[in-house]
C-alpha cells in the first residue's frame, strides 16, 4: 500500500498546447520533432529549476535560515506535462503568499522559455492539501 505524505501546497500543472497534433503530424520528420521537443522541455525545466534554486539559496543565506527553501519545491516532468508544487505552513498566511509567488514565478519562467522555443503552454495554479508519494 502506498503511503502518502500530506502537505499543504501551491501547485501548478502545465502542458504543451497541441502536443497530440505535433506528434501525429510528425511522421516524416519524427526524430527531428521529438529531439527538438525533448531538448526544449529539458532546457526549460533545467533553467527554471536552476534559477529558482539560486534564488532560494540567496534567500536562505540572506535570512540565515536553517531551512532550505529548495526542499519545499517539488517538480515532476512526464510527457509534455510538468508539475510544480511548493509546500507552505497552513498556520502562516505569509507562507501561503510566498508559495503563490514562487509558483507564479516558476510558471512564468517556464512559460517564457517554452514560448521562446516555439511551444505554447497552458495550465492552472491551485492551493490546498497535497497528497504525494515517493515518486514525486
Amino acid at each position: 500500500m502506498t503511503t502518502f505524505k500530506k502537505t499543504h501546497s501551491v501547485v501548478a500543472f502545465i502542458d504543451i498546447l497541441g502536443f497530440k497534433n505535433m506528434i501525429q503530424e510528425s511522421t516524416k520528420n519524427e526524430h527531428e520533432v521529438y529531439s527538438n521537443l525533448s531538448n526544449s522541455i529539458k532546457y526549460a525545466h533545467d533553467y527554471t529549476i536552476n534559477t529558482l534554486n539560486l534564488t532560494f539559496e540567496l534567500l536562505t543565506d540572506l535570512f540565515n535560515s536553517k531551512e532550505r527553501l529548495s526542499e519545499r519545491l517539488k517538480v515532476k516532468q512526464f510527457s509534455d506535462n510538468i508539475y510544480f508544487s511548493f509546500d507552505y505552513e497552513i498556520d502562516e498566511p505569509y507562507d501561503l503568499y510566498f508559495g503563490i509567488y514562487i509558483i507564479i514565478t516558476i510558471s512564468s519562467i517556464y512559460q517564457s522559455i517554452m514560448m521562446n522555443k516555439g511551444y505554447f503552454v497552458r495550465g492552472g495554479i491551485a492551493h490546498s492539501l497535497n497528497l504525494v508519494d515517493h515518486h514525486l
